[in-house]
Order: C-alpha cells, then sequence, then structure tokens
C-alpha cells in the first residue's frame, strides 16, 4: 500500500513546524507519516534538520550513564570488599562455605557488571583468581577428599572436551589440577 502523495497543506506544515524547531519524530507524527516518508520529503524541500541538538543531549546522556556506571562500580566494589573482611571472621566451616559463596557471587556481579563496559581491566582475571584461591582454600583446611561437595562442580576436561562432574571434593582437586596441567602443557606447546 502506497503513501498518498504529500499536499501543499502538508508542505506547508513540515515547513512551519521545522522553522519552529521540532523534530522530525514529531513532525512525522503531526502529519500522521513516517519518519522516513518526512525525512524524503524535507530533502525534497531542502530543508534539513541540524543534528547537533541531538548530537549534544546524546553526549549529555552518554556522560550522565558513565557517571551513574563508576557509582555503581564503587558499590559492587564495596560489596566484595565487605564480603571478604567478613570470611576472615567466621568460626565454622559452614559460615566459611557460606561467605565463600558470597564472595564469589559478589566478584562474580562485579565481573559481570565489568563485562558490560569496555576494557574490563582485568575483572575476569581477578574474578578467576579469587575462584581459584577461595576453592584452594576450603579444598587445604577445611574439607577431607572425600567429603561430599554441597554443590557439584563441572570442569571442562581439555584433553576430551566434555564437562566432568567432581560430587567430592577429592574429585573437584583432581579435575582442577588436571585443568591446570592441560593448560600449562598447551602454553609450552606454543
Amino acid at each position: 500500500m502506497t503513501a498518498p502523495p504529500w499536499t501543499s497543506k502538508e508542505d506547508e506544515t513540515l515547513r512551519r513546524l521545522h522553522s519552529e524547531g521540532a523534530s522530525l519524530h514529531s513532525i512525522a507524527k503531526s502529519l500522521g507519516r513516517s519518519n522516513a516518508a518526512v525525512s524524503r520529503r524535507a530533502k525534497v524541500l531542502e530543508v534539513s534538520f541540524d543534528r547537533s541538538k541531538t548530537e549534544a543531549a546524546t553526549h549529555a546522556a552518554v556522560a550522565d550513564a558513565k557517571a551513574r556506571q563508576m557509582v555503581l562500580e564503587q558499590d559492587l566494589l564495596g560489596d566484595v570488599e565487605q564480603v571478604r573482611l567478613k570470611l576472615s571472621e567466621v568460626q565454622t566451616m559452614r559460615d566459611f562455605q557460606a561467605f565463600g559463596q558470597g564472595l564469589d557471587a559478589t566478584v562474580r556481579a562485579y565481573a559481570n557488571f565489568k563485562r558490560t563496559i569496555p576494557d574490563d581491566g582485568g575483572a575476569g582475571e581477578a574474578r578467576g583468581i579469587v575462584g581459584k584461591i577461595l576453592f584452594a582454600l576450603e579444598i587445604t583446611i577445611l574439607h577431607e577428599g572425600d567429603s561430599p561437595l554441597l554443590n557439584p562442580v563441572g570442569y571442562a576436561n581439555p584433553a576430551t572436551g566434555k564437562v566432568e562432574v567432581a560430587h567430592t571434593y577429592g574429585e573437584a582437586w583432581n579435575l582442577h589440577q588436571e585443568q591446570i596441567r592441560s593448560l600449562a602443557l598447551k602454553g609450552k606447546a606454543r
């Protein structure tokens, strides 16, 4: 279905609204036409829309968003620090595990947030290091090898490419060490 031809009244309305500073979108809405149709007709009538206001508004919106991102980032980092400090105060194995999971969740939230911003500055690496430190601490200090994991852990086996699930701390430790050895061998092969 084709749109009806432009009338001289619509042309006058387009020129008048444009001279009053109306946006392309608002003119299109007033005329009951699409943005594309108004844009094409404005070219025919040699009417151009000044993009400087749009550019300035976009620049201001980007600056505001970056400021909000910085505040949120600082809040998330503060949450990570608080949980990390509480981790040193725990007395029982269950509390250690709960706070360790809390620390893991807050670090992941921080890392996921950082991932949405270009150039995460090493947040992914930090998340991996913190997770490995917590896992090693938990295994070496608190658990025997045959103690069951509350939440089974899956590791990608580099040799087979399959995910192997560990149900005990001993299995998890062995899979973790196998993964590290395999990655080290890959690094030497380069």
